[in-house]
């Protein structure tokens, strides 16, 4: 590994410009982490709406079998106690 020394003559302005710089690139990152802490937050609800559309997908397509078969006893029950 080789080491490299840098001597230079900065003024105040230049300085600051560093210290601004880092302080920019300081917020950018803290911003970059909760938008991954968001997007990670969005992955696990579109999943598990995902799977919920999924029992939804499976009833309706119970109920419009038993609609088609005529065995609906949900609506029969409902008729009989009306």
């Amino acid at each position: 590994m080789a080491k490299i020394t840098l001597e230079m003559d900065v003024d105040e302005e230049m300085m600051q410009e560093l210290f601004d710089s880092i302080k920019s690139i300081s917020t950018l990152t803290r911003a970059t982490d909760d938008l991954c802490q968001d997007f990670a937050y969005l992955s696990k609800a579109i999943e598990n709406n995902q799977r919920e559309i999924k029992k939804l997908t499976t009833n309706v397509t119970a109920l419009l079998k038993e609609a088609k078969n005529g065995s609906n006893t949900r609506v029969e029950s409902k008729k009989e106690s009306s």
